[in-house]
């Protein structure tokens, strides 16, 4: 039977808290807390460790980038440019 294509690619790919990190510019400590907080979907395991799956965290990734392009266009008709002179 063939597996069911899903939006993704990456569904059943899963990766470290570390990896986790790196991709969403935080340490891992935070992935780690965003975790216990219920923010981010993970699983452990049967050692105990965090995994990540990738097509969750390019979500997120996506959310970041909206919520960044939210907060910063408004500034940008607030302030003026300055033209550099040519001396």
């Amino acid at each position: 039977m063939a597996k069911e294509q899903s939006g993704s690619d990456h569904d059943d790919v899963w990766v470290t808290a570390g990896v986790a990190a790196e991709m969403l510019g935080v340490v891992p400590g935070t992935i780690r807390r965003y975790a216990q907080e219920g923010r981010i979907s993970h699983t452990r395991t049967l050692g105990g460790q965090l995994r990540f799956r990738l097509s969750d965290l390019e979500a997120v990734q996506r959310q970041l980038m909206q919520s960044v392009s939210d907060d910063v266009q408004p500034l940008l008709g607030k302030y003026p440019t300055r033209k550099r002179s040519g001396s």
